[in-house]
Formats: C-alpha cells, sequence, structure tokens
C-alpha cells in the first residue's frame, strides 16, 4: 500500500510537469549533496520558468540509483522546453563516489561538456550548509572551461518540514567574464512522500539587472531492496 501511494504521488507530479509542458536529497535548488543510498531508485523530476515576461517553461526527468552506499548514478533523460515551443535540448549522466563524511567526487556529462563536481554536505539539528564545486570543459571550447560552485547555507525553521536557504552560486568562464546568480527557496519535508524545493533566481547579479526565473524540483525514493 505504501509503495503504491508513492507511485501515485509520483504520477501525480508528473501529470502536473505536462500540464506545463538542473537519505536525502540537497535542500536547495541546484546542488546534489548526500548520497541516494543502497539499492535506492530515486524519481526527481525539474521544472522551471526561466523567463518570466514572456513567460517559458523548462522541465527535466532525472533519476537516480545507489549502487551501494557510496556510489549512485544520476541519469538526466530529458531536459526539455515546454513553452513556448516544445523541444530536447540535452541528456546527460553523473556518477559519484562518497570519500566519506559527505565528501563526494563526481564526473557528469552531457553531449555538451563533461563537469567534474565535489560535493560536500554539513548539518545539525538548526543549519545546515551544502557545496557543489565544478569544472565545466565544453567539448568545442575544451581550452576555455567555466569554473563555479552552487553554495547553499540553510535554516531549519521547522525540523523536518519547513527550510529556508540562501543559493550562491559563482562562476567564471575562463578567458570571459565572472557571474554571480543568487536563489533563495524554500525546502519542505513531505515525510515519505518525498520532498519539494521552491526557489527564486535572481539571475546574475553582476549584470546590473535583476532577471527573475523560478524553480521547482521533486524527489522521492524506493527500496529495491524490501526497507
Amino acid at each position: 500500500m505504501k509503495v503504491f501511494q508513492k507511485m501515485s504521488l509520483v504520477l501525480a507530479v508528473a501529470a502536473f510537469l505536462s500540464l506545463g509542458k538542473g537519505i536525502g536529497f540537497s535542500y536547495a535548488y541546484n546542488p546534489w549533496t548526500t548520497m541516494t543510498g543502497d539499492g535506492v531508485i530515486a524519481v526527481n523530476p525539474f521544472l522551471y520558468a526561466p523567463t518570466l515576461s514572456p513567460f517559458t517553461l523548462g522541465a527535466d526527468v532525472v533519476m537516480a540509483y545507489g549502487f551501494t552506499s557510496n556510489i549512485d548514478l544520476f541519469v538526466d533523460f530529458a531536459g526539455l522546453t515546454i513553452l513556448s515551443n516544445f523541444s530536447y535540448n540535452y541528456s546527460w549522466g553523473m556518477i559519484r563516489y562518497d570519500l566519506g563524511g559527505n565528501n563526494i567526487i563526481a564526473l557528469q556529462a552531457s553531449q555538451l561538456a563533461v563537469t567534474p563536481q565535489y560535493h560536500f554536505f554539513f548539518e545539525n539539528d538548526i543549519f545546515a550548509a551544502e557545496a557543489n564545486a565544478y569544472v565545466s570543459f565544453p567539448y568545442i571550447s575544451f581550452g576555455t572551461p567555466t569554473i563555479g560552485a552552487y553554495l547553499a547555507p540553510v535554516y531549519k525553521l521547522i525540523k523536518d518540514t519547513f527550510y529556508l536557504y540562501l543559493e550562491v552560486d559563482p562562476s567564471y568562464a575562463v578567458g570571459s567574464s565572472f557571474a554571480l546568480n543568487i536563489a533563495p527557496g524554500f525546502w519542505f519535508g513531505l515525510g515519505s512522500a518525498g520532498q519539494i524545493s521552491l526557489s527564486c533566481s535572481l539571475g546574475n547579479v553582476l549584470s546590473g539587472s535583476i532577471s527573475p526565473s523560478i524553480g521547482l524540483w521533486y524527489w522521492i525514493t524506493f527500496s529495491t531492496k524490501g526497507k
């Protein structure tokens, strides 16, 4: 019955995404920090509104699997533009290994770039801190990578239920320019029904203007070991 209830909720989320047509998971909008879990399958859809005027909409269909407690694999089966025109944009895969103490190394690859990453997570009863540092090497300009990070302090307002976070995303395109994105957000714990994160990205604040966008992800897990 619990599995049926979980599957029903996943289908409801999928239906919501289609109407609109990047443990635990990390609390913030972008970083993946803790491991998925041994024998655990995770369903992790994303929904974006990258521009609000004119309104556009995109989605990512992401799933993960934990081969062991310290090795997992993420796959984005389809990065999609939904509005104003429907199109497939990319897919990617990311293999991760936990060195211990939530010090995680990862390698992500897509049709556009290969990206080594480092993920870290710390928390206590009141606060949490997340970090995802990366170097992205585009295939067409391999010698001019983008270096960046997703950094997110988290305040646990209501334990296991409602958290506040402020994601700070600095990046530098080698030989080009710096960028800094700020994304305040909310995390909602739904118990066995999963987790939801909702954020408002302000865009590159170094550009002198704010370009707000909305992002949402949902995360739910299923154990293949009957737990």
